[in-house]
């Protein structure tokens, strides 16, 4: 799914599936997310994206416990 369809079809979809507290798989989930322990996001970017993008934006709770994710970031 290009970014364009994501955004036009992909995105609502899962968001309807999320407010209607709709069981969402893993292969869906993965489709949308880069999925992974703090330790191996920066490896599952590389990997998933290579080349293609040269800056990410993610959020995630850095402020319980930032020594785990300083790898991350």
């Amino acid at each position: 799914m290009g970014d364009s369809t994501f955004f036009h079809a992909g995105m609502p979809a899962l968001l309807d599936a999320i407010k209607e507290q709709e069981n969402v798989d893993d292969d869906v989930l993965d489709t949308f997310a880069v999925v992974a322990e703090p330790e191996q996001v920066a490896a599952r970017m590389r990997d998933r994206y290579g080349d293609l993008v040269d800056r990410v934006l993610f959020s995630a709770p850095v402020r319980k416990d930032p020594q785990r994710w300083r790898s991350a970031i």
